[in-house]
């Protein structure tokens, strides 16, 4: 079996809420661009393949670089997500069918440089892509979870999360010109043996929008 569907578990679900983010960041434009050699050491040395590398955000991937990882599992996948739930009769669904080709799902599991002795340490990489403008602006979330028995379990201070970041990111025209509408570095769900969760308000956008989102 493999590491990636063994060890994490992504889910993909969506809620209506009547707040946004409350310590949401503004916007930023990254200006930023890794050189040819830290996209090559991306590819031969970390085990990405191209777009992963060019898609990755540039503080992440000089991170995984820092860190010496190397890819021990990835995959991407287009999703199809149904409602199986009957309903009855009054009762509303908050889910609908999702089309393949409206969303885009993947992860990666690296194996990184341990800061603890005797253990090893693992970066857990998940993403989402809306290929066409959702019809809705509802909240997303990711979750990356792994199971309680597997002794995987997440670094902590002080009560919260360390090493954590989800972020959402629009494309407002299509174009290739990415802005960063939040990025959190505190989860906004999380279990210590089980995972954590990233919460992503999607804003409103055209026909022409393209929306992602990082954990």
């Amino acid at each position: 079996m493999r590491l990636l569907s063994f060890v994490t578990v992504f889910l993909f679900s969506f809620s209506l809420s009547a707040t946004g983010f409350a310590e949401e960041n503004g916007t930023s434009v990254s200006k930023e661009r890794l050189t040819p050699e830290e996209l090559n050491y991306l590819v031969n040395e970390v085990g990405n393949t191209q777009e992963e590398s060019e898609d990755l955000p540039v503080e992440v991937s000089r991170r995984l670089i820092e860190e010496q990882a190397k890819v021990i599992d990835s995959g991407s996948e287009f999703m199809v997500i149904y409602d199986l739930e009957v309903t009855k009769p009054g009762q509303i669904s908050i889910f609908a069918s999702i089309a393949a080709t409206t969303l885009k799902m993947g992860g990666t599991v690296y194996k990184v440089k341990s800061d603890r002795s005797k253990e090893d340490k693992f970066y857990i990489y998940g993403n989402f892509q809306w290929l066409k403008t959702p019809s809705y602006t509802l909240i997303d979330k990711m979750t990356i979870g792994f199971p309680s028995g597997s002794g995987l379990y997440l670094p902590t201070s002080g009560g919260k999360v360390k090493q954590h970041q989800h972020r959402y990111s629009q494309d407002q025209q299509g174009n290739g010109r990415w802005i960063d509408y939040a990025i959190k570095y505190s989860p906004s769900n999380w279990e210590p043996s089980a995972g954590v969760a990233g919460s992503y308000d999607i804003r409103a956008s055209t026909s022409k929008t393209k929306h992602k989102g990082y954990i």
